[in-house]
Formats: structure tokens, sequence, C-alpha cells
């Protein structure tokens, strides 16, 4: 069942994966080396949306093991066991956004045409993790933890240029 519009420029992308081609670059292998990591299996800049509803470029990179939020320096500002994702976010239309929820923790809402790859290889590895399958649920709104403190109202709306997103803060009292 077809639940994602998808982007006409998407048909035929390929998934190259190491998008920088970091896999090799020295501090890289230093912060793999330390969890016992062997590969990348992805990397990219993609914009993280932060607390304040701003866009951030973020250096992301995936390992077999865990999900990197790296600096320009290529040290490390948060890691994520694979095992620790919740669920994974997306609207029904042709946008870039991608909620990565974490348990216990605060999530991610990323933007970015990588989004697809970048979802289909978390997926891949949670199943080699845990055995189980990943949560990917397809909503058009949704609320999500973005910060230790604060949580946003995200919605989708189809418009004539193309699709709106929206953020709303969110009090204790609706958070679900």
């Amino acid at each position: 069942m077809d639940v994602k519009k998808r982007r006409h420029s998407s048909y035929g992308k390929e998934f190259k994966g190491d998008h920088l081609e970091i896999g090799k670059n020295k501090s890289v292998l230093a912060i793999l080396n330390k969890h016992r990591e062997k590969r990348v299996v992805f990397s990219g800049i993609l914009q993280k949306v932060n607390k304040r509803s701003k866009a951030q470029e973020r250096l992301f990179l995936l390992t077999e093991k865990a999900l990197y939020n790296l600096t320009k320096g290529l040290s490390v500002k948060r890691r994520i066991e694979i095992s620790k994702i919740s669920s994974l976010k997306m609207s029904t239309f042709d946008d870039n956004f991608l909620a990565i929820e974490i348990k216990s923790e605060y999530s991610y809402l990323i933007n970015s045409p990588l989004k697809i790859e970048l979802a289909l290889r978390l997926t891949e590895l949670y199943k080699e993790i845990t055995t189980r399958e990943l949560n990917v649920l397809f909503e058009d709104q949704f609320i999500l933890k973005i910060s230790k403190s604060v949580w946003r109202e995200i919605k989708f709306l189809k418009v004539e240029s193309g699709v709106l997103t929206e953020l709303y803060q969110v009090d204790e009292s609706s958070k679900k």
C-alpha cells in the first residue's frame, strides 16, 4: 500500500550511503573505534529543526549501531543507539520531513531530500539489531518531543504551491 507520495525527482535516485565520503576520515575512524563500530552506513548534511523551530544544518552519520549528530569539526554532539529509536514518522505528502522518535529522550525532526534513504537504513539496522520491525508511521499531524522540555505539534497541509509545514508549541496537558 502506497501511503507516502513521492517527489518526481526521487524516482530513480541511487542510495549512495556515505554521501560525504567521510568513512575513511581519521576523526570519524576514531569515533567508530571508540564505540567498536566498523562502518559508515550513511552520512549527510541534513537540516535539523531545533527547539526554537529553526532549521540548522547538521552532519549526521549512521553506523551499524548508532546515529550520530556531529559538529562541522567532526566531534560528537549526540550519539543515539539504534535500538533506542521508537518510531519514524513522515507525512503522506511529498515533503522532505522525517521525525525520528527516541525512547525516553528528545527526538529529531529532520528536513532532507535524503530522508527516504536514511529511513530505509534505520529500519534495516533496527531489524538487524532488535529482530523487530521499526514502527514507521505516516501521519499528517503529530506531536514530537523536540528537546528535553519542548514539545511541538507538527502539521502538514497540502496547498496549491506544494506542502505547508506548521509547527506549534504544545502545553503539558495536550502531549500524547
